[in-house]
This record gives structure tokens, sequence and C-alpha cells, in this order.
């Protein structure tokens, strides 16, 4: 039986009492009367004395019912009370737990603070493996501040491994003792930030919602081969002799970026934007710039070779002395670029396609052209063409 059940049963049971006390005074008085009665026959006691009987067994009845109620009430008011102080308890308990909760939270931030002082002390100390630790170590603090509910500090944790990799880091000065160890800390970061970054937003080690740009990054001579950087901005990166070959570059922002003697062999750079960038020397061997923004890139003795440039923008591109053999330049708008001898020669009779390119205002002195495909190609009177070289008819 549940408490509202006992409640309803104490109330039936003090309900009936109270008639049965009732009853039973009457029950006295009337007995009393009629005994009175009887004898005042019977022994000729007056009148009096049996209105007296029956009001003292009144007053009885009367002192009894009033005493019962007396006692109710006081049950009553007890149960009251307990009701009360249980309800006076529960928010004490509340209240208490609620004054735990705030000193254990208060108690891990300060202990993920204090994490963060260390780790910071690791990523800037003089040993290379002390600041290889303090990487992985502010990887695990981003994690845990984002358990803890302030994705704020997670921020902070990363900005702070994008801080590093934009500290100077020139490449050796001396080919047979490179610094190996800094140079695995870089890339280390940046396969932590690529990688966290294509997790599932679902992941909690997931950082797609957070701010990571590679801008003005310091990556000399590291190798980032096959990673995905796709829709990364590295505008303004320094990449000089970076090794990048097959590493995912679509749509990724490398503007300004030196990439002087890299890697690039078979990358995907589909659409990127390398505008102003810097390529002299660089291997392309392969490489995907299909629509990419190459605007006033510097591609000086690059090698191209087997390269996709179809529909490129290489509008005042410098592409002297590049190794254009067998590359795709279909529909590439070359208006005003510098192909003074660049090698569109290829072997094998397999050479560079320049069908439907656009070649007003460029520069082809020098350039070996030999079988190169000129078909439907937009040039004009501002067009400068190797010397003897016979141009087909314009296409406009």
């Amino acid at each position: 039986m549940s408490e509202g059940d006992t409640s309803t049963g104490s109330g039936r049971g003090l309900v009936s009492m109270r008639r049965r006390s009732t009853w039973l005074g009457l029950a006295v008085v009337v007995g009393g009367g009629a005994t009175a009665f009887g004898i005042a026959n019977g022994f000729s006691q007056p009148l009096a004395t049996f209105l007296a009987g029956a009001g003292a067994l009144t007053a009885g009845v009367l002192a009894y019912r009033n005493g019962q109620n007396s006692r109710d009430q006081a049950e009553i008011h007890h149960k009251d009370d307990t009701a009360r102080e249980r309800e006076r308890h529960q928010i004490d308990l509340e209240r208490e737990r609620e004054r735990h909760r705030d000193d254990s939270r208060r108690a891990r931030e300060s202990a993920l603070r204090d994490r963060y002082t260390a780790v910071a002390t690791q990523i800037a100390h003089e040993s290379a493996a002390i600041r290889q630790a303090g990487v992985y170590a502010l990887t695990a603090l981003a994690d845990d501040w984002h358990a803890f509910g302030e994705d704020d500090e997670r921020q902070v944790c990363i900005n702070l491994l994008q801080w590093y990799l934009r500290v100077p880091f020139l490449a050796a000065t001396d080919p047979k003792n490179p610094d190996l160890s800094e140079r695995e800390i870089r890339q280390t970061i940046v396969g932590i930030l690529t990688q966290r970054r294509r997790r599932p937003d679902n992941d909690p080690k997931s950082w797609a919602f957070t701010a990571i740009s590679l801008d003005q990054i310091s990556l000399p001579e590291c190798h980032l081969g096959n990673l995905d950087l796709a829709g990364f901005c590295l505008d303004g990166a320094y990449l000089r002799d970076v090794i990048m070959n097959g590493a995912n570059l679509d749509h990724a922002n490398l503007t300004r970026a030196n990439l002087t003697g890299a890697n690039l062999g078979h990358a995907n750079l589909g659409h990127a934007n390398l505008s102003s960038a810097n390529l002299s020397e660089a291997d392309l061997t392969g490489v995907k710039l299909g629509g990419a923004n190459l605007i006033h890139a510097n591609l000086t003795g690059a090698n191209l070779g087997s390269a996709n440039l179809g529909s490129a923008k290489l509008t005042g591109a410098n592409l002297t002395g590049a190794k254009l053999c067998s590359a795709n330049l279909t529909y590439a708008d070359l208006t005003g670029a510098n192909l003074g001898s660049a090698n569109l020669n290829g072997a094998n009779l397999i050479h560079a396609d320049l069908g439907s390119a656009n070649l007003i205002h460029a520069d082809l002195t020098g350039a070996k052209l030999g079988s190169t495909n000129l078909t439907r190609v937009v040039h004009g009177d501002s067009t400068r063409w190797p010397i003897d070289f016979v141009p087909p008819p314009p296409y406009s």
C-alpha cells in the first residue's frame, strides 16, 4: 500500500473511531438516564438527580471527544513537520551535491590548465624528443578539453600546434647533416592536423569544425607524401624542396606558397589555387592541375611532363625552360604567359597538347614545339613564336 493509501486509511480510521465514540457516549447517556429514571421511580429520588447524572455523563463524552481531537491534530502536525523536515533535508542534500559538482569541475579545469602550462614548456624545450612528446601531449589535451565541454580551450591547443609550424625552419645548410628530428616533428604535426580534420563529425577526436589553417607554415625538405590536404589553406607556406608526391591537394589554397624544388609528382592539385606561387625547378611529373589557378605562378625550369593542365589558368605565368613533354594544356589560358625555351616535345612522338589553348600575348620564343598539337589554338599578332616557326591559322 502506498503512502497516500495509508494516509487515506488512517483518516477513515479516525472518522470511524469518532463515530463509535459518539454513539458510545449517547448510549452511556441514555443508559445512565434510564437507570437514573428507574432508581428515581423505585426510590422516589428527585428528577434533579437524574438530570445531574445525565449532565455528568455528557460532559465526560465531550471531554473524551475533545481529547481525541487534540490527539488527532497533534498527529497531523507531526506528519506535516516530518514532511517539511524531509523536504528540507532533500534540498540540503541537492545543494551539497551541486557544491561537490562545482568543486570537482573547478579542480578538473585547474588540472587541465596546469597540463597546458607543462605541455607548452615541452613544446619549447631544446630536446627534440621532448618537443615530440609535447606534440602528442598537446593533442591529447585538446581532446580532453573537448570532453570537458570547452571547445574554445581545445582551439587554443590546436593554435599552438599551428604556431609551431610557423616558426621559421630553414633548410639545412649542410645537406650531409640535416635536422632530421625537427623535420619529423613538423611532419607529425601536419599529419595530426590533417588526419583529425578528416575524421567523421561524430568522432569525439574529430577536429572537423575547428579552425585549421596551414598558411605561412615552414616545412622545407619535409616528407608529406600521400597526405590528404584537400581544401586546406597553405597561403604563403614555405615548402621549399618538400616531398608531396601523391598528396591530395584538390582545391587547396597555395597562394604565394614557396614550392621551389618541391616534389609533387602525381599529386592531385585539381582546381587548387597556386596564384603567384613559386614552383621553380619543382617536380610536377604527372601532376593533376586541371582547372587550377596558376596566374602569375613561377614555373621556371619545372618538370611538367605528362601533367594535366587542362583548362588551367596560366595567365602571366612564367614557364621559361619548363619541361612540358606530353603535357595536356587543352583549353588552358596562357594569356601573357612566358614559355621561352620551354620544351613541349615528347618522347615516342607524344607531344604536348595545346589544343584550343589561349596564347594571346604569350611568349614562345625559343620554345621547342616540334609536333605539338596546336589545333584551334587562339593566338594573334601579340603572340611571339619561335624563329622560323610557321604558326597555324588563328582561331577565334
